[in-house]
């Protein structure tokens, strides 16, 4: 009987490919939503940028969490790494909700 090597505990899914794409995903997001952020506080009284800002962000982050669980994520099986998917999912799902809620903060101030 041989031993498969072991994955990283933070790397839930069976392709490492699979993963790593799935990390740069989320680091490319999070620096497209931290630009956002800054464009929302610099041209936030613009109708076209809140419209535009509402649209990809109100859009982008629920896609990206069905596409990931129902075509992306490989590893089912591994109950352990499923409850890791679970449970990151979780935690950037919070992450999204805050940086909607900034940029609603900071639309919305700049609207009144």
């Amino acid at each position: 009987m041989t031993q498969t090597p072991k994955r990283p505990i933070w790397l839930p899914y069976r392709t490492k490919s699979r993963g790593y794409t799935a990390g740069c995903a989320g680091l490319a997001t999070l620096l497209l939503a931290l630009g956002s952020l800054w464009v929302a506080s610099a041209y936030g009284s613009s109708r076209g940028v809140k419209i535009t800002l509402s649209v990809i962000w109100g859009a982008w982050p629920p896609l990206w969490f069905l596409f990931e669980h129902y075509f992306w994520f490989d590893n089912w099986e591994d109950t352990q790494a499923t409850d890791r998917f679970r449970e990151g999912r979780t935690l950037w799902a919070k992450l999204w909700a805050g940086i909607g809620a900034v940029l609603a903060a900071i639309l919305f101030k700049l609207a009144s």
